[in-house]
């Protein structure tokens, strides 16, 4: 569900940063999300805004195990799993 969870984000936290960036910039302010996504989408193709996210795959898998892990050895010792 994590890794999942971040693909599909990922070109939302994508347009998020460039919008962060571009601010200073006169030149290349957008004027919401959706005017970002038309606008980049357009100029430089819908696939740009998933650049990048195989290594956000490819650490939130170990990630979201160790902290279930964590979660449940932390539940198990303090007496979280009794019914």
């Amino acid at each position: 569900a994590g890794i999942t969870e971040h693909s599909v984000m990922f070109p939302v936290d994508s347009i998020k940063t460039r919008m962060q960036v571009f601010a200073t910039s006169p030149a290349a302010v957008y004027t919401g999300l959706g005017n970002a996504f038309t606008r980049i989408s357009s100029t430089e193709g819908v696939r740009v805004l998933w650049r990048g996210v195989s290594s956000v795959i490819m650490g939130a898998g170990p990630a979201h195990a160790v902290h279930f892990g964590t979660y449940e050895a932390i539940k198990e010792l303090t007496g979280g799993n009794r019914e």
